[in-house]
């Protein structure tokens, strides 16, 4: 695990793997912000297998949040992801070779990284007296929990382990599910770019649903009230990405400000992602991905210029760089990582 290394880069050095860009469907859900995945399949001596799946990422934006050009997305998810996380694991229905295999793994990785260390997270980041760890020590889960791992199925990680080198966390364990099928020793390794710090995400999601400070679009209210309202109102309303786009399209003409501006380009660039992201499968089922299908390839430009012209009006604008990663997966031929105005039962 080394920051930086590109897929392309990858590959050279492991001949064998595959690689496939991002897609949505049931396995990635939860995960959607990888841009690629390098695979290997490895049978051992023992007979054995052995899955290895490598995450590469969006790149960090540039201070000018300058994006790539048009002609060059075709080598963009190669040439420009970069590595984010690593998984390895090998199936072992047997609880009792699992947790062998496990502590044999911890011990190997102790070797490597040193001793076992509790993440920022650990009882859920909260102060816990040592009556309480008494208590909890009579959950399956605790040591989970005490060191700070949050992953989907995690409660049923037996003998696991946490390591942390810099910004490189490291965690080993037994998955003891209850489906005996899916029962596997595993190891997986990722940096804070990747989305496999559960923790980190949920709080990235809550602090998104807070509308951002924007004192420069406080300072030009007065040139435009209407366009105002609307950059203020829509994106907590779920109107659906059509009504955005009826909307905002004509106060386009109408406003010159380049701050009021900016922010209806954003508005727009994510109600035309929205679209490209559901003809990708992004509305988990309650819509029917083929019927936006015949608008996507249109939508996709569309959005890449709109965030374009946005970025290039006011890189300040609130979540400036959220955008940039959005029009970058956009240009990559990538389905967005998130919707904006799509929502269920609402």
């Amino acid at each position: 695990m080394r920051p930086g290394v590109t897929p392309a880069a990858w590959l050279a050095r492991h001949v064998g793997d595959s690689l496939a860009p991002f897609a949505v469907s049931d396995e990635t859900r939860g995960q959607e912000t990888w841009c690629a995945r390098s695979r290997r399949r490895d049978v051992l001596p023992d007979g054995a297998s052995v899955m290895r799946d490598a995450y590469f990422y969006v790149p960090d934006p540039p201070p000018s949040l300058e994006l790539p050009t048009e002609g060059s997305a075709a080598s963009l998810v190669a040439s420009a992801c970069v590595l984010g996380a690593l998984w390895l694991e090998t199936p072992q229905p047997d609880t009792a070779l699992g947790r062998t295999l496990a502590a044999r793994t911890s011990a190997a990785l102790v070797q490597e990284y040193g001793v076992i260390t509790a993440g920022p997270d650990s009882f859920m980041g909260r102060p816990v007296t040592d009556s309480q760890k008494q208590r909890l020590r009579r959950l399956p889960s605790y040591e989970t929990v005490r060191l700070g791992i949050g992953f989907f199925g995690s409660a049923y990680w037996r003998a696991p382990g946490r390591w942390q080198r810099e910004s490189l966390t490291v965690v080993g364990a037994y998955d003891a599910a209850r489906d005996v099928k899916r029962r596997r020793v595993l190891v997986y390794a990722y940096f804070p770019h990747s989305d496999f710090d559960t923790f980190r995400r949920i709080r990235e999601v809550l602090a998104n649903t807070q509308p951002a400070p924007d004192p420069a679009l406080d300072a030009a209210a007065r040139d435009g009230p209407l366009a105002v309202q609307a950059i203020r109102t829509l994106p907590s309303s779920c109107p659906g990405f059509q009504r955005v786009i009826d909307t905002v399209e004509p106060m386009l003409t109408r406003t010159s400000a380049p701050v009021i501006r900016a922010r209806l380009l954003l508005l727009l660039g994510d109600a035309y992602s929205d679209l490209v992201g559901l003809a990708a499968g992004m509305g988990e089922g309650y819509v029917d991905a083929a019927s936006y299908a015949s608008r996507a390839a249109v939508a996709r430009k569309r959005a890449a210029a709109l965030y374009r012209e946005a970025l290039e009006l006011d890189r300040g604008a609130p979540r400036a760089r959220d955008r940039w990663r959005q029009a970058w997966r956009l240009l990559a031929g990538l389905p967005p990582s998130t919707t904006h105005f799509f929502c269920v039962n609402d």
